[in-house]
């Protein structure tokens, strides 16, 4: 009666002992570890669970868009003692790609062993993609797009995730059916091409002056261009109001 009750107590204890992160190891190893106990080796499942908890806990992103893989260390880990805590230091760069972290694991505070865990880190999102392939300049319309769940680990934040940034803007250059769009690829359609006439303004609080020009370069609404006044001959910069008018500011 007395000896199930004690492996009961002691049953639980290591069970608390690991929530605070202190190991009961898996399977011991022949031979004598620390104060005569043996040595024990940590399993690939217990090395992979050190990884993901500290990577999930620590990464920008939501568990849920994050893929781990290709989990290991090179070697055989083996701590002179059933009971050990551990430290992780964050990798040097981002938790992505390729992904070194530093473990030192102390038996009774003192420092025992230190291990490189690898492993491989993905990010799959819902991103905007083209159905088909289009032409540099051609204007983006809603059904050229669509969104799909994709490994955007090389290009992070420079994926776009809503279709409205991108319809009706032009392409900056040719893309491929299925292509990940991305910050930079388009840019605002111009609404004056070079070479329209226009009407030039310029508003004051005491007087709005108008003259006629020439766009001397295209332009899309809000940015600005330089023009030609069509009597002085006189170049300008103004911006872009609609497709036929532009303004100096003063």
């Amino acid at each position: 009666m007395n000896i199930r009750k004690t492996t009961t107590i002691g049953i639980i204890g290591l069970s608390f002992l690991i929530l605070l992160g202190v190991l009961q190891a898996p399977p011991a190893l022949s031979g004598e570890g620390e104060g005569g106990r043996p040595p024990y080796t940590l399993t690939q499942e217990y090395i992979e669970s050190i990884y993901k908890d500290f990577v999930y806990a620590h990464m920008p992103w939501p568990r849920e868009d994050v893929v781990i893989s290709c989990v290991h260390t090179g070697e055989v880990i083996v701590i002179p003692g059933s009971q050990f805590a551990f430290e992780v230091t964050p990798p040097n760069g981002s938790y992505l790609g390729d992904t070194v972290l530093r473990v030192v694991f102390r038996v009774n505070g003192r420092e025992v062993r230190k291990v490189r865990i690898f492993g491989h880190i993905d990010i799959y999102r819902e991103v905007v993609c083209m159905t088909r392939s289009m032409r540099r300049h051609e204007v983006i319309r809603e059904d050229d797009l669509c969104t799909a769940r994709r490994n955007i680990s090389r290009i992070s934040d420079a994926a776009i995730s809503n279709i409205r940034e991108m319809v009706g803007k032009r392409l900056v250059s040719s893309v491929r059916a299925g292509e990940i769009m991305k910050q930079g690829m388009v840019e605002l359609t111009p609404i004056i091409k070079k070479g329209d006439r226009v009407a030039i303004i310029a508003d004051t609080e005491m007087l709005l002056i108008r003259a006629r020009g020439e766009a001397m370069e295209g332009g899309a609404a809000g940015e600005m261009i330089r023009v030609r006044n069509s009597k002085s001959k006189k170049e300008v910069y103004a911006r872009v109001i609609d497709a036929s008018t532009v303004q100096v500011e003063l």
